[in-house]
């Protein structure tokens, strides 16, 4: 897998409206958003199960780098959607 970016996601606890279980080990094919308005699809490995209220450090690959890059820089905040926000975070580095 190409790695785009190094985030950090902080998944939302249950309570907070965010997923019952936790994200399981494989590849977590997710989408984000950067401005509230478009999604962005992308790819990250997750090695073990990623619960609710936890946040990890992951390195991911966009499905379309190319429209990606105008909108990120390190910093650049994002929310993770699944039919609604499930988590939140932001770019630590940036190779696109």
């Amino acid at each position: 897998m190409n790695r785009d970016a190094t985030i950090v996601l902080r998944l939302l606890r249950t309570d907070e409206g965010g997923r019952k279980g936790p994200i399981l080990p494989g590849i977590l094919r997710g989408m984000m958003t950067f401005d509230g308005t478009q999604c962005h699809d992308f790819r990250a490995r997750i090695d073990e199960d990623f619960y609710p209220g936890e946040a990890r450090e992951l390195d991911v690959a966009f499905l379309c780098p190319d429209l990606v890059a105008p909108k990120i820089v390190v910093g650049t905040p994002f929310v993770l959607m699944e039919g609604r926000p499930i988590g939140h975070g932001h770019m630590l580095a940036c190779m696109i």
